[in-house]
């Protein structure tokens, strides 16, 4: 592309999301997807909204921190393998 600058991102780049977390985490990308995700454990509904902590204990990321999102909606999620979950 003439003219163009382009960035070029790796298979893991550092980035931050600043509605979460002040810190920047590694994260795996992946150029065909369609959607994005984040790897959560200890999900749950509660009246005031979805509760989950970012990352699962065996991540070097992991903070243990309880995170609320009051508005939020579900899909199903297919595997590269077909299966729905």
């Amino acid at each position: 592309m003439i003219g163009k600058t382009m960035t070029h991102v790796g298979r893991v780049e550092n980035i931050k999301l600043p509605d979460i977390s002040s810190d920047r985490i590694k994260a795996r990308i992946d150029t065909g997807a369609t959607i994005s995700s984040l790897w959560a454990s200890d999900i749950h509904a509660k009246n005031d909204g979805l509760h989950f902590k970012l990352f699962g204990k065996t991540s070097p990321s992991y903070t243990g921190e309880d995170l609320v999102f009051p508005e939020y909606s579900t899909r199903l999620v297919r595997s590269s393998n077909g299966q729905e979950e």
